[in-house]
């Protein structure tokens, strides 16, 4: 048996496992935290215990590509799973994640919703049943928050069905008194925009790589900008200076030219 002095004790027993297994093990999905990712997490969580009103917190995660922001929404559903009442006989689906599809009209959205509670709808085509039944099976499971990602498709639809899918959107946000959260690239945010009733309820969160460097480091960097902000104000002074001396005339003083002998006036005498 080899040392494996090195390994942390979680992780020896693993050590010793076959390849195959090891290599499965290596290449599973990971959370790696970071500080906006664990504040984005606590506000979800607070969003969902938030009571039933009029007027329900939204929140908008958006970020470029890469982020985590489908982990985050992965991960939140997964500390909220499914469960099941026995009383009713119905399963208890308290986060009803979806992803949006390539071109998100009113129809296929509410289709997406009730692929998610486990009802297929076969008559896609009649948006007034699909919404109908939406709004009973939300109740029904006790959804307590919607989660909408890639809301940046709804830019692949036509203005007038942005406008339409926009109203559904604020119409379940009324209706069933839950929180609404959408996930997207930086064209999410100019998406929601575009309904300025639904923008104002909708607090934005942005997904960024932050660079951390120590304050001796930002010191020196500080001190060498300063520096060669020096050298080229000096340098710029030079240059200036030259160019002005060379430049520099003595001012004229007014000489009457000599005139041609052709051109002298002749007086006589």
């Amino acid at each position: 048996m080899s040392d494996l002095s090195h390994l942390a004790e979680d992780y020896r027993e693993r050590a010793m496992w076959a390849d195959k297994e090891r290599i499965a093990w290596i290449r599973m999905d990971r959370w790696l935290g970071f500080p906006k990712a664990e504040t984005v997490r606590k506000t979800l969580d607070a969003m969902l215990r938030y009571p039933p009103r009029t007027r329900m917190p939204c929140l908008l995660i958006y970020g470029q590509t890469g982020m985590g922001k489908s982990r985050i929404v992965e991960r939140f559903e997964a500390e909220n799973p499914r469960g099941f009442n026995d009383t009713t006989g119905t399963a208890m689906i308290p986060v009803v994640a979806v992803q949006l599809p390539p071109q998100p009209t009113d129809g296929e959205f509410y289709g997406e919703v009730l692929e998610k509670l486990g009802a297929g709808f076969a008559g896609r085509g009649d948006v007034q049943r699909a919404r109908q039944l939406t709004r009973r099976l939300m109740g029904q499971v006790g959804a307590r928050m919607l989660i909408l990602d890639e809301i940046n498709h709804m830019l692949a639809c036509t203005p007038r069905q942005q406008r339409v899918f926009l109203n559904t959107l604020r119409y379940l946000a009324n209706d069933l008194q839950i929180p609404l959260v959408c996930t997207g690239n930086h064209e999410a945010r100019a998406a929601l925009l575009t309904d300025a009733a639904l923008a104002e309820r909708f607090d934005a969160v942005e997904l960024v790589v932050a660079t951390r460097i120590s304050r001796d480091d930002f010191v020196e960097a500080g001190t060498r900008e300063r520096q060669r902000a020096g050298d080229l104000w000096h340098h710029d002074g030079r240059v200036a200076a030259d160019r002005r001396s060379r430049h520099r005339r003595a001012p004229r003083r007014f000489q009457p030219r000599a005139r041609p002998a052709s051109c002298r006036p002749v007086f006589p005498g």
